[in-house]
């Protein structure tokens, strides 16, 4: 082991056999590393600490990063975004002010606050732009709506369409189209 001393700014010390060094700098650093893990800090704003299986950075007040390697990565920037990666369940989530993304294998969902909403899966989604668009879909069924002119209706047997005041209605086993009905209309003097 060795040491290094400058009293009262600097102190370094190693521990060869250990393979592990200590360095404190007054008064804005102190650091420790060896082989398997390090810690740094940078008084008082940042500090790092890392090991074989995670690491943690922090920039005091406005960055975060929180890494798991096996597990999970959250990274934050203060206010702005924050992002989170399960690594187990592959998920990444973004989030920031007023919106919301979620990545998933197989589907993504969205949120921008209070206009947008999609969450969406093989046999269940859902999209809503407020207030002039939903779809809505659940196992063989959907629903479409553009307010206030469209609105159609998906069922496993038949479609129905309503298009302005005009109403279709198909059926799915034998192609065949439904008269449309228009609404009678009446005017006076």
């Amino acid at each position: 082991a060795s040491t290094d001393l400058l009293l009262p700014l600097f102190l370094r010390q190693r521990d060869h056999l250990k393979g592990e060094t200590k360095l404190f700098a007054a008064p804005l650093y102190y650091g420790s590393w060896s082989a398997s893990s390090s810690f740094h800090l940078f008084f008082p704003l940042v500090w790092r600490t890392r090991t074989v299986d995670s690491a943690t950075t922090v920039v005091f007040p406005i960055f975060w990063d929180f890494n798991d390697r096996f597990s999970s990565r959250t990274t934050m920037v203060f206010p702005l975004v924050m992002r989170h990666a399960d690594h187990a369940a592959r998920t990444t989530s973004w989030i920031a002010p007023g919106v919301w993304i979620r990545k998933r294998p197989t589907a993504m969902d969205a949120v921008v606050v209070p206009i947008f909403w999609h969450f969406g899966g093989a046999d269940r989604a859902r999209t809503v732009a407020f207030p002039l668009y939903w779809d809505f879909k659940r196992g063989e069924s959907r629903t479409t709506v553009v307010f206030p002119l469209f609105w159609r209706f998906d069922e496993p047997t038949h479609r129905t369409t309503f298009v302005g005041n005009v109403y279709f209605n198909r059926s799915k086993k034998d192609r065949r189209l439904g008269s449309p009905v228009r609404p009678s209309v009446a005017a006076s003097r």
